[in-house]
């Protein structure tokens, strides 16, 4: 929303007519449509760390009860993803 009004708009219609596409075409639609993670500048684990952020700062039960914010416990979580292994 901070950087642009109409990109959110896009994304919002992806996740809103997901049901209507597989989740991985739906999910290959919405990177696409990415800012810097389309340009591999920062990981996905960035964008989620995020989103579950405004989600608590927000109280959004419903975002907070999404596997995609939370999909195993923390404690399995290494801290060591910096993006190692891609192609700058």
């Amino acid at each position: 929303m901070a950087y642009s009004q109409a990109q959110l708009k896009a994304l919002g219609n992806i996740v809103a007519g997901g049901a209507k596409k597989s989740p991985g075409e739906a999910l290959s639609l919405y990177e696409t449509r990415l800012e810097e993670y389309r340009d591999e500048r920062i990981p996905l684990s960035v964008l989620l760390h995020l989103l579950k952020t405004w989600s608590v700062r927000l109280e959004n039960g419903y975002l907070l009860a999404q596997t995609l914010l939370g999909p195993y416990p923390l404690e399995l979580v290494k801290v060591s993803d910096s993006g190692k292994g891609r192609d700058y």
